[in-house]
Order: structure tokens, then C-alpha cells, then sequence
């Protein structure tokens, strides 16, 4: 039919047909649930329709084509496609569809693309596509604007999303929900315009989820908990407020310290590598990861230095593992955070056993000065002794040496305290050193 006028619609329900094709037509309505086809259905160039097109549970063994059409339901939503089998691909190009587009458990073969297309629900989601399976890949891109979310939540997409320079205003809090969905290429939204969340909790993406100079709202959130990809890029034009990243799966994290959020979540988030611009330091990461409103918890450190190691950058990581064990430090008690402290200043937590050689040299050298100004007395006078003020000292700052010196001597009583000081400062250094070398030689 072409430059039809249909002014009591037209019903299809149950028909079987080999193809359909309403051009520059006008339609009042068009229900076709159940229709069978063996080719292609259109409806396009030009052709409006005031009521809603109904194909659920339709089987068109071709293309269903909906393109530069003006779709004015009266209703909030305007295709109903909703368990239909379409072997073909789904095109809802350059079109006005003044509601929402319902394809609950649809199957498309094909492509399903609405490139170009201005979606104006009222209240709803523009794509209402859950447990939606589409052979090939999704584009919503080259001018696509929606004034409603897409909604693909647990979605079985073979390819691809592309959403490049889209304009997507969410009417919910969020704009896009992937959550559950399983992608199997690429998801595009570079440079897309989002006035809400973008949700893929759980989400699996055999390739990229490109965010690169998206356009995000204020208090907007991007959440990618629990989810995996091979590459996730992060550099915001526009940064959300958030950015959950807890229990997800990245091979490589690109993102750039001035499109960091104000909060961000990293608890169980494994990646393989960080890209940046280059300008992004073991100072700006520890930054990133103090951002975490989780509070603390050791495996963001663990994870960071993880990947500092894997570059062979072993002073970044030895530098984001003293930074865990101060904050660990925070969240203990007062005899803890006494310990805490004694590590780091002696050993610096087994990172810096070197810090060991400095104290023992210094307390040698004040002890040997004290004891030679002050020497103490000989435990029995009657047997001579030959007093060493240096091997005296080291005698007592070595708990588990016998240097024949601190058993044949007893100090003063002036310098008795600086004594018993150096034996339990000994006992603290030489437990700090053992622990600091296993430590080290747990991580070689």
C-alpha cells in the first residue's frame, strides 16, 4: 500500500502473509499480534501513525522496518513487540515515536538498529528491551535522542553496542541499564550525552565498554559492579558523582585523574593494567584509591601494587604497601596502632628493612657514648673483667647474642633505665626485622 489512508486502522492479528508494506501512509492503528510472515514488513517513507503498532508474538521471517515515520500513540507505548520472532533485523531509523518501543523477550536475527531516531515517551523507558536476544549488534547513534532510558537489562546481544554522540535523558535516575546483559563485542558510548546513571551491574562484554568523553549529569552514577570486559575507558568529559567498580573484571582500566569522581568503590575489582595519559603517579593512585567510600580494606592496595609489580616497578609497590599498612593502622586499636607504628618506624613494615641497620647503628653509638661516660659495675669484683662500653651495648640490644659482656655487668642507677630501654628495644627491633624478612620472603 502506498499513500494509503486508513482511518479505522488495520488488523493483521493472526494473518499470514509473504510480505507487508505500508508506504507514505496514514494509519488510525495497526495490531498484528501473531502475524505470520515469510518476508519482510515496512512501514516507512513518510507514513504516520496515530495509534499503536501491536506485533507481539509476531513471527516475520524477514525485516521488520520501521523508518521515517512518525509514530503518535495516544498511549505511553507505541510498538508492542513483545515476544515477536523477527529472523531478519529490526531498523527504526530516522523516525519520531512519540512512546516507548516494548520488546520484552523479542528475538531479533539480525541487526537492531534506531539509528537516527528521536524517541519521546512520557514516563517510561524509551527501549523497554529485557531478556531481549539480538543476533547481531544494537546502534542507537548518528543523531539518536531519547527522552527515556534504554533499558536492556539481562539482554543477549551477539555484537555490539554502538551509542556514539547519542543524547539519552533517563526519566528514572538512570539513563542505560545493562545489568545482566551479555554482550559480545564492543559497547560504544564515546562522546554520548547521558542525564542520569548508567547501570551494568553483572553485565558480561566479550570487548570494550568505551565511556571516553561521555557527558555524564551531576549526581549521576556509573556502575559497573560485578561486571567484565577486556578494556573499560573512563574518561569523562563530564565526570558522575560516583563510580562503582566493586567486584568487577577489567583486563585494562584507561581512565585519567581529572575525570576521577568525587566517590568511587574498588572493593574486589581485579584488573590486569592501568592506562593513563602519563601524567598519573603512584601519588595520584594512592589518591584514587584513598577516594574509595567504602572505607578501607587491604585488596585495592593489593590489587595496585600487584600491577606496579607486574611493570616491574617495585619502589610504586612497595610505596602502595606501606600506604595499606597506614591505613590499616587507622582502623585499629590503641596497642595495635602502637605496634603498627613501632613496624613502621624500625622496619618500615618489612618494605624498608635497611630503616633497621640506621636505629641499630644510632642506639650503638649513644649507648657506647653513655656507658663509656657512665660505665656500669662489675656484678662481682672479685673476678676482673675487661669492660667493653661497644660490645656492652650490642650485647643488650641483641636479645638472642651472648657476648660475654651484659651478664658480668650491672648498670648504675642513672643509666639503668637507658639499659632496660635497649633490651626491649632490641626484643621489639629484632621481632620487627624477622617479621619484615618473611614478609619479604613471602613476596619473592
Amino acid at each position: 500500500m502506498t499513500g494509503c489512508d486508513f482511518e479505522g486502522g488495520i488488523n493483521l492479528a493472526d494473518a499470514t502473509a509473504v510480505t507487508i508494506r505500508l508506504h507514505d501512509c496514514r494509519i488510525a492503528f495497526l495490531y498484528g499480534s501473531d502475524l505470520r510472515t515469510q518476508g519482510d514488513v515496512e512501514i516507512t517513507d513518510g507514513s504516520v501513525v496515530m495509534g499503536p503498532i501491536d506485533l507481539q508474538g509476531a513471527r516475520i521471517g524477514g525485516d521488520l522496518r520501521v523508518s521515517r515515520v512518525h509514530l503518535h500513540p495516544g498511549e505511553k507505548t507505541a510498538v508492542y513487540l513483545s515476544r515477536a520472532r523477527i529472523e531478519g533485523g529490526l531498523f527504526v531509523r530516522d523516525s519520531v515515536i512519540c512512546g516507548q518501543l516494548r520488546m520484552i523477550s523479542a528475538q531479533v536475527g539480525g541487526l537492531f538498529t534506531a539509528r537516527g531516531s528521536h524517541f519521546r515517551p512520557v514516563e517510561v523507558s524509551a527501549i523497554h528491551a529485557e531478556r531481549v536476544k539480538v543476533g547481531e549488534s544494537v546502534f542507537i547513534d548518528r543523531g539518536f535522542r531519547a527522552t527515556g532510558r534504554i533499558y536492556l537489562r539481562a539482554a543477549d546481544i551477539g555484537g555490539g553496542i554502538g551509542a556514539r554522540h547519542s543524547r539519552i535523558a533517563g526519566t528514572t535516575g538512570e539513563c542505560v541499564n545493562l545489568t545482566r546483559a551479555a554482550i559480545g563485542r564492543n559497547v560504544h558510548f564515546h562522546g554520548a550525552e547521558l542525564t542520569g546513571g548508567f547501570n551494568a551491574t553483572g553485565s558480561r562484554v566479550g570487548g570494550d565498554i568505551d565511556l571516553d568523553k561521555t557527558v555524564f549529569a551531576e549526581d549521576s552514577c556509573a556502575d559497573f559492579s560485578f561486571a567484565e570486559a577486556r578494556t573499560v575507558r573512563v574518561r569523562f568529559a563530564a565526570r558522575p558523582d560516583s563510580l562503582n567498580f566493586e567486584g568487577a573484571k577489567f583486563g585494562v582500566i584507561e581512565d585519567d585523574r581529572e575525570a576521577w569522581p568525587r566517590r568511587i568503590r574498588l572493593e574486589g575489582c581485579a584488573y590486569g593494567a592501568i592506562r593513563d595519559e602519563g601524567g598519573t603517579g603512584v601519588r595520584d593512585r594512592l589518591t584514587w584509591l584513598g577516594r574509595d567510600e567504602g572505607g578501607f580494606s587491604p585488596q585495592p592496595f593489593e590489587q595496585l601494587g600487584a600491577v606496579y609489580r607486574a611493570r616491574g616497578d617495585e619502589a610504586a609497590a612497595r610505596r602502595v604497601a606501606l600506604e595499606r599498612h597506614r591505613r590499616r593502622r587507622r582502623t585499629l586499636t590503641a596497642g595495635g596502632r602502637a605496634m603498627s607504628w613501632f613496624s613502621e618506624v624500625t622496619v618500615g613494615f618489612g618494605y624498608r628493612t635497611w630503616l633497621a641497620g640506621i636505629w641499630l647503628a644510632a642506639l650503638l653509638a649513644t649507648g657506647a657514648t653513655i656507658f663509656s661516660v657512665w660505665p656500669p659495675a662489675a656484678v662481682d669484683p672479685k673476678t676482673p673483667r675487661h669492660f667493653e662500653p661497644v660490645v656492652y651495648t650490642l650485647d643488650l640490644l641483641l636479645p638472642v647474642a651472648d657476648l660475654k659482656q651484659e651478664p658480668y655487668w650491672q648498670p648504675v642507677d642513672g643509666t639503668r633505665w637507658f639499659a632496660w630501654a635497649l633490651i626491649l628495644f632490641g626484643w621489639g627491633l629484632g621481632t620487627a626485622v624477622i617479621a619484615g624478612l618473611m614478609r619479604l620472603f613471602n613476596r619473592n
